[in-house]
């Protein structure tokens, strides 16, 4: 039986040096490429239909030698480490497949996903290959299927389209419809205005807990920033890039919290709150983890530092709230 190895302990064991290579599906052929994470470099590359990220580093010897042993625990740390190398280089990847396919004129070049990766291939000097398959089929979100009518909500709809493009790192389609189903939710309650006039009529503390009066501003000065964000894409030919996610995300959970509002029908509101839940566990799941960061992330986490039993619901807000805000010098590289 093998020794159990906890998830950060992999970037401290024995390491070797491999060539780790991601296998995706893709209609449209392209020139090779370099492309350049945080913490890796890669050689992208189109053959045989698929285009393929090739990762030159070290990986840890007992993951390599547990996916080869097809031991079950081992081969699901595998895919966590495997899927964090990975997504350190798709944002700038997709950044570079998206001026290709503007620049190039490729219908079919689209953004990839880790959910859509084939197999990954670890291969070592003078070592058969090691294939590692990849199974990213995610099933039904059980709690969703309950209220499933709320799904034919326009908003809804928008909502859900916006998550995906932000799964498939469209980040501009992302923000464009993170404001369309605003102004739909605006025609879903019958309201009439500008926009910020009916932002804040929707954002009134008589919706929302009570606890949560304090960080509503919070929700307004996020949505006002993410409708100059759309207007600026639509408009002045802005462009956001991997590195605007953080941004993009936090639009997404601003309108999470949005829409645990007073006024929707218990089902919608329902929908609406498993909805971003499942986008939670399904970011979370497509991420991985990285064992160098991990180590790093182990020792102190400043931000969590207040969250205490004694005040745990309080002090949980006040992490995920002040986690939320998109603050003015952020707001300002954009201006």
């Amino acid at each position: 039986m093998m020794r159990v190895i906890p998830l950060q302990d992999y970037g401290k064991n024995k390491q070797i040096d491999a060539t780790i290579s991601y296998v995706f599906p893709v209609p449209a052929p392209f020139e090779p490429f370099e492309v350049e994470g945080l913490e890796n470099n890669a050689r992208v590359v189109f053959k045989s239909n698929c285009l393929i990220i090739s990762i030159k580093r070290q990986i840890s010897a007992p993951l390599v030698k547990g996916i080869k042993k097809r031991d079950q625990l081992r081969a699901t740390q595998a895919k966590t480490i495997l899927l964090g190398f990975l997504s350190d280089i798709i944002g700038p990847l997709n950044d570079r497949l998206s001026i290709l396919r503007y620049n190039k004129g490729h219908l079919l070049l689209k953004s990839i996903s880790s959910m859509d990766l084939l197999y990954v291939s670890i291969n070592r000097k003078w070592r058969r290959p090691v294939i590692f398959p990849h199974n990213s089929c995610i099933g039904n979100f059980k709690p969703l299927q309950k209220h499933s009518k709320a799904g034919n909500e326009v908003f809804v709809r928008d909502l859900i389209d916006a998550m995906r493009s932000y799964l498939y790192h469209d980040y501009d389609e992302c923000i464009r419809k993170l404001i369309t189903s605003v102004e739909n939710f605006y025609d879903h309650l019958g309201l009439s205005g500008t926009f910020k006039s009916k932002l804040q009529k929707i954002i009134q503390d008589k919706y929302y807990l009570k606890r949560w009066d304090e960080y509503l501003p919070i929700f307004r000065s996020n949505l006002s920033f993410i409708y100059a964000l759309r207007n600026s894409i639509v408009h002045n030919k802005l462009r956001l890039t991997s590195s605007d996610s953080s941004i993009v995300k936090r639009g997404i959970g601003t309108l999470f919290y949005v829409y645990q509002n007073s006024q929707l029908e218990s089902h919608i509101f329902d929908y609406t709150y498993h909805l971003g839940i499942q986008f939670q566990v399904v970011n979370n799941h497509t991420c991985g983890h990285i064992p160098d960061s991990m180590m790093k992330d182990s020792k102190h986490d400043e931000k969590a530092k207040y969250i205490t039993y004694e005040n745990l619901e309080a002090d949980l807000d006040k992490f995920n709230f002040n986690g939320l805000a998109i603050d003015e010098i952020e707001k300002d590289e954009y201006r």
